[in-house]
C-alpha cells in the first residue's frame, strides 16, 4: 500500500510550522515557493522525488502553523526544537491515528529568508504501510511574489 502524500509530508509540515514556536527560527515568508522533496525509504517505489510550487499568503501560513501546532499539542509526547549553530534541530514523537508512533529527527538550515534545506529521518513503530524508516530531504526556495498580488 502506498503512503499518501499527506502522510509523507506530515513530519516536514510539522517542523516548518512548529519550529518557530518558542525560538526565533526564521519563518516562511509569503510568496511563491518551490519545494523539492526527495525520499529514501524502505520501499524504493515510493522514493521518487517531487517538485511543486505553491503561492502562500500570510493568512495561509498562519493557518497552517496553527493547525500543525494544534496537531503537535494533541498528538505528540515530544516536540523539541533547538538551535545548533546555523541549524535548527527538531525531535518529535507523535501518534499517528492513535495506533502507530512516528519518531522524527530533522535538521534545517535557512539561507536567509529565501531558502531552506531540511534533512529528516523518521521511524514508524509499528511500520506504517510496511515502512519502518524513511529519510526525507526537503529544499524550499522562494521564487518571488505571487502573480496577481
Amino acid at each position: 500500500m502506498k503512503r499518501s502524500l499527506s502522510a509523507m509530508l506530515l513530519p516536514a509540515l510539522l517542523f516548518i510550522a512548529v519550529a518557530a514556536r518558542a525560538l526565533e527560527a526564521p519563518e516562511v515568508k509569503p510568496g511563491l515557493w518551490q519545494t523539492t522533496i526527495k525520499h529514501a525509504t524502505d520501499n524504493p517505489a515510493s522514493a521518487a522525488p517531487g517538485t511543486f510550487s505553491r503561492c502562500l499568503d500570510a493568512k495561509t501560513i498562519a493557518a497552517s502553523k496553527q493547525k500543525a501546532m494544534d496537531y503537535a499539542e494533541k498528538n505528540c509526547s515530544k516536540n523539541e526544537t533547538r538551535q545548533v549553530g546555523a541549524n535548527w534541530v527538531t525531535d518529535m514523537v507523535c501518534k499517528l491515528g492513535g495506533k502507530a508512533t512516528m519518531i522524527t529527527h530533522s535538521v534545517t538550515t535557512f539561507s536567509g529568508e529565501n531558502a531552506y534545506h531540511t534533512e529528516m529521518t523518521t521511524t514508524f513503530e509499528p511500520p506504517a504501510a510496511g515502512q519502518a524508516h524513511s529519510g526525507t530531504i526537503i529544499d524550499g526556495k522562494w521564487l518571488g511574489a505571487c502573480k496577481g498580488t
